[in-house]
């Protein structure tokens, strides 16, 4: 379901020359999870495709050979450990949702979220610079043109290779566009109307909802700036020779020269953006074809398929016997054929009309004709392909952006959302039911895939060409917003308001020091003509 726009601006883009010499590109990737790295590979590829010489550092070697193409294992055991947990609902509860502050208030639950990741953070970088392969990184001679880095998900001390090769950096962001990435970026946070991406507020918010919102980001905001980066700066240093002159890291960070943001404006609150913050959501969209036997299934269920993912990190196989089996219950009475992607030991038992396996062609799936549902976790990845293939979805998010993400879907009128810690065969089933039965959910899908469609070129050729944009203009430093040089008091006018308060302030003083005098001199031939009057009536009263 691809436009035919899409197919024939690809087959003339890879044959349109660069006209750039073919630059040498550092890419370095550390976090082990493929939902993030999937999202950007084919534009790494497409990027040596072009003539460009692409290193890439990541836990996920390419499965075929690229030209121009190098590919260097680079695994965090530690961090993929602490994604292995994160396997069933149970740890997932434990780690973000059964705080004792979530008991307090939402605001807590959230802000307990964002020092998770935080915590995270610190963890990554000090075995990202630990690890053998990074020191020797570090220590090469090589030159590069270009570094590519998710700085903005715990990996802010990556900053450092801009400085160590002397290149400009792009980042990219896997979620969406958190919020010290606008900060960092010279794009100031607005809490009166953009929530921030924990929260499911709309951006018309009440005003408890604007004060936890204001709250929370400004809490992580001073967290961050005298806890967080002071810690990340300190591990950046302590794997750095004497001699390097690091500047500070948010020194570093600030001189990023882009950023792309994997989401959409559909997907976000509409807000005033610096030119340098490039949504790309949907770059990894390609063609897929069905195995023979898929094909076959979806085609003959008539009545339609359900698709069921949960992402890469919750395995199904680890959920409780009594949530698996409910889950099952409400599919075995649905009537559809229901597509699992299941990951663990695979139960008994299973109904009937439910195919479990490991892996599915998802966005092949997605594209299908017979594909009426999608039940998702709401990770960004599978919410933009629901939304270009124009299907319904089933949202039950579980931490971090999916919630906020599943919120824009609802604002679409292309969903409904479930609680994955209190869902049953009752609320799935309703929700099932509320979609499938009532066209103006898939009416709604298939309006919001026209307008994620209608654009002047695709996600992956609008990516590429800000890439070589930086690479042409040598770090588009005109592409930075005098945001980074304002004081938190230049910013918010308060020394304008000051001084223009203090200026009021003196004219009032003026005003009544002249209103004084003008009263002084007005009364001044009266006051002899009152103190002899006075003087008279004593006497005369002396003389009676």
């Amino acid at each position: 379901m691809f436009p035919s726009s899409y197919l024939l601006a690809g087959l003339l883009f890879l044959l349109i020359p660069s006209h750039l010499d073919g630059a040498r590109i550092l890419i370095v990737l550390p976090l082990p999870l493929w939902s993030h790295y999937q999202q950007f590979h084919l534009l790494w590829e497409t990027l040596a495709q072009r003539g460009h010489e692409v290193t890439v550092y990541s836990a996920f070697p390419p499965t075929e050979v690229t030209p121009n193409f190098k590919h260097v294992n680079f695994t965090m055991t530690k961090s993929k450990e602490i994604f292995d947990t994160w396997n069933h609902s149970e740890v997932i509860k434990d780690q973000f949702v059964s705080s004792k502050m979530y008991e307090v208030t939402e605001f807590w639950y959230r802000f307990h979220t964002q020092r998770a990741i935080f915590n995270f953070g610190l963890l990554l970088s000090k075995e990202i610079f630990a690890h053998p392969t990074f020191h020797d990184l570090l220590e090469s001679n090589e030159k590069y043109d270009l570094i590519i880095t998710e700085n903005f998900f715990g990996q802010e001390s990556l900053a450092v290779l801009g400085h160590k090769f002397k290149a400009p950096i792009i980042a990219e962001t896997s979620h969406g566009t958190p919020p010290n990435c606008y900060l960092l970026m010279g794009n100031p946070n607005l809490y009166s109307y953009i929530p921030d991406f924990k929260f499911t507020y709309s951006s018309r918010m009440n005003f408890m909802q604007r004060l936890q919102n204001t709250a929370l980001g400004v809490l992580t905001h001073i967290v961050g700036d005298f806890w967080y980066f002071p810690q990340q700066d300190a591990i950046m240093r302590q794997f750095s020779k004497p001699g390097d002159n690091l500047p500070y890291i948010k020194t570093m960070m600030q001189n990023i020269s882009a950023t792309l943001i994997y989401s959409d404006p559909i997907l976000e609150f509409q807000r005033p953006q610096v030119s340098n913050l490039i949504h790309v959501g949907g770059i990894h969209l390609k063609e897929e074809k069905l195995p023979k036997d898929l094909e076959d299934i979806m085609t003959k269920s008539a009545s339609g398929v359900i698709y069921v993912s949960f992402g890469s990190i919750i395995q199904p196989g680890k959920m409780s016997s009594e949530m698996q089996e409910q889950l099952f219950d409400a599919f075995s009475k649905i009537g559809l054929t229901v597509l699992w992607r299941w990951k663990g030991d695979l139960p008994e038992n299973v109904p009937k009309n439910i195919i479990l396996r490991s892996w599915f062609p998802q966005q092949a799936v997605l594209a299908h004709s017979n594909c009426r549902l999608f039940i998702s976790h709401g990770g960004v990845s599978s919410i933009i392909e629901t939304i270009h293939y124009g299907v319904p979805i089933v949202g039950v998010p579980l931490f971090n952006d999916q919630m906020a993400n599943i919120q824009h879907v609802l604002e679409l009128g292309a969903g409904v959302m479930l609680s994955y810690f209190n869902m049953t065969e009752e609320s799935l089933s309703w929700a099932t039911r509320t979609i499938l039965n009532n066209p103006s959910y898939s009416r709604n899908a298939q309006a919001a895939s026209q307008r994620f469609n209608d654009r002047q070129v695709p996600p992956l050729h609008n990516a590429v060409w800000w890439v070589e944009y930086v690479l042409r203009h040598h770090g588009a430093p005109h592409l930075r917003s005098a945001f980074d040089h304002l004081s938190w008091t230049e910013f918010l006018l308060l020394d304008v308001v000051a001084f223009v308060l203090g200026v009021l302030l003196v004219i009032l003083y003026l005003l009544l020091r002249i209103v004084r005098a003008v009263k002084s001199c007005l009364m001044y031939p009266f006051r002899g003509t009152g103190n002899e009057k006075t003087k008279t009536i004593k006497k005369k009263g002396k003389v009676e």
